[in-house]
């Protein structure tokens, strides 16, 4: 589900999923969802599902809590330097384990 970032006031909101993650069926058409308000600076983070199911070596999920407390702490983060912060804290929490589900995020800043 994508998730719309405001670093100005600390809101965050889940936005309905209306379809395929990131588009991975070609030709296919779907619904826009609604988005509300969007402010410069706004942050939206578009991810599959296995960032947040990954799991560490006792079976505990990174979790959407986890993965949104990354994003606040890198709020200020260039996209890309949020991107690769994600992946390492993922990483990082797996241990040796690797996420057993693709792992793909898109994070947009809005200037």
């Amino acid at each position: 589900e994508p998730v719309h970032f405001r670093p100005s006031t600390g809101q965050r909101w889940e936005l309905e999923s209306t379809g395929i993650p990131l588009g991975m069926i070609a030709d296919q058409e779907f619904p826009v969802a609604e988005v509300g308000d969007i402010q410069p600076g706004d942050l939206f983070a578009f991810c599959t599902d296995g960032i947040w199911e990954a799991r560490n070596p006792r079976g505990e999920q990174f979790g959407r809590e986890r993965f949104y407390g990354v994003i606040k702490k890198h709020i200020d983060s260039p996209p890309q330097e949020m991107i690769r912060r994600i992946n390492e804290e993922v990483l990082t929490f797996c241990g040796p384990n690797r996420p057993h589900d693709d792992v793909s995020l898109v994070v947009v800043r809005i200037l």
